[in-house]
């Protein structure tokens, strides 16, 4: 099975389209300017390829804004014994139809 056909096709298709992009932008930018050399379509390539990674470590580096911390109440413990709820004179359950 060839490496391109798996489930994880997500990993380089980013990479790839960036490299369209790049040979497409330096295609129509060296053809606008009148380029005939192959070494100015291919300069002109590394330099979109290395703007679009100056973009991407820019907005990496930009701090997201933090969360707003919640705000927490103190909890209220209760002890056992002190609501008065003894579970052996609890019979509210005796005569339901259904056992849950």
């Amino acid at each position: 099975m060839s490496r391109f056909l798996t489930t994880r096709r997500a990993e380089w298709q980013p990479g790839v389209a960036i490299l369209c992009v790049a040979v497409c932008v330096a295609g129509l930018v060296g053809g606008s300017i009148g380029a005939h050399s192959w070494t100015t379509y291919v300069g002109l390539a590394v330099a979109v390829i290395l703007v679009l990674a100056w973009i991407e470590r820019r907005r990496a580096t930009v701090p997201s804004p933090a969360p707003k911390p919640r705000h927490r109440t103190q909890l209220r413990m209760i002890e056992g014994g002190k609501t008065g709820y003894d579970l052996e004179k609890d019979h509210t359950t005796d005569d339901q139809k259904y056992v849950m």
